[in-house]
């Protein structure tokens, strides 16, 4: 079962399940908590997290964000293909470019989805981002929250 808190800057997404809590943003599809319960029965967080929500809106170490479409770093932030260079912003000590740099998934805001079922839930962020002005990719990011576990599935179609 779930609830959804309209803030200022973003929704936050409540999912209860059997054995878990999760608290997800849909700015940059973000996980924000995972609560599960400890030997004596007591949830407890187990996922770094910011202490203020809002800092996910700067967030410059990426927690707990969708890192994309690129991941790790680009060499002068440039990229070559078939014989074209794209120019992404040198955001990585104005060298190279850390993790698509301004054109990244953990900056954007996604539509979202939320399917409650008998013992689970799915929260589906979407949006559709052009990338360097040329590339228009869809991009789907599933959080399935079943039986005290997580997981994620990204998806991308060009």
């Amino acid at each position: 079962m779930h609830k959804i808190e309209k803030k200022e800057h973003f929704d936050v997404i409540y999912i209860e399940e059997k054995n878990i809590k999760v608290k997800l943003i849909n700015y940059g599809a973000t996980l924000v908590q995972i609560q599960t319960p400890n030997k004596t029965g007591i949830y407890e967080d187990v996922l770094l997290e910011y202490k203020n929500q809002e800092d996910y809106l700067s967030n410059n170490i990426y927690l707990n964000a969708t890192v994309g479409p690129i991941a790790g770093r680009i060499k002068d932030g440039v990229i070559k293909i078939h014989d074209h260079c794209y120019q992404f912003n040198k955001n990585d000590h104005s060298l190279h470019t850390l993790h698509s740099g301004d054109q990244a998934l953990s900056f954007k805001y996604f539509n979202y989805n939320i399917r409650d079922f008998d013992s689970k839930t799915e929260v589906r962020f979407t949006n559709q981002f052009i990338l360097l002005d040329d590339f228009n990719i869809r991009y789907e990011i599933l959080y399935t929250i079943e039986d005290g576990q997580l997981s994620i599935d990204f998806y991308a179609t060009p």
